[in-house]
């Protein structure tokens, strides 16, 4: 089966690193789940390809599965790559974005809670700190009112 997504040339990589995390981690976590084939079935059936489109149920597994990535981060004895910590950051900014105001209000006070002194949480909060400055303040991004 054919799915087809269409993003802005200039988002392509950013969007396909974005939603290759986003799918691993859902993944993970629909591999321990009981209902996980009740999810992709209705998925598949529903043709839902957008977060926007997810319920809210399916919204907070990825809240969830995010938390629980970053809480395996302060217990790993090696850090993961930059680059993944680098896009693990653009998913959180991404997610703060869709969620903070309406959904997600305890956003930072969640991260902080996890991260707390731990040297490598320190420097996973401030990489999410700096991609939500990037999504949401910086001028010399060109910014899209497009809804993930």
């Amino acid at each position: 089966m054919d799915v087809e997504v269409k993003f802005p040339d200039r988002h392509l990589s950013v969007v396909a690193a974005i939603c290759e995390f986003i799918a691993l981690a859902y993944f993970e976590q629909l591999k321990v789940s009981h209902d996980a084939w009740q999810v992709c079935a209705e998925a598949l059936a529903k043709r839902i390809y957008r977060y926007s489109e997810l319920t809210a149920l399916q919204q907070q597994l990825i809240r969830e599965t995010l938390i629980a990535w970053l809480q395996s981060q302060m217990l790993n004895a090696q850090p993961e790559k930059t680059f993944i910590r680098n896009k693990a950051a653009q998913v959180f900014a991404l997610v703060f974005v869709t969620e903070y105001l309406s959904t997600w209000p305890k956003f930072i006070f969640d991260i902080l809670s996890v991260v707390g002194l731990n040297p490598r949480g320190v420097d996973l909060y401030l990489r999410v700190l700096m991609a939500i400055d990037a999504e949401v303040v910086d001028r010399d991004i060109i910014h899209t009112p497009e809804i993930y």
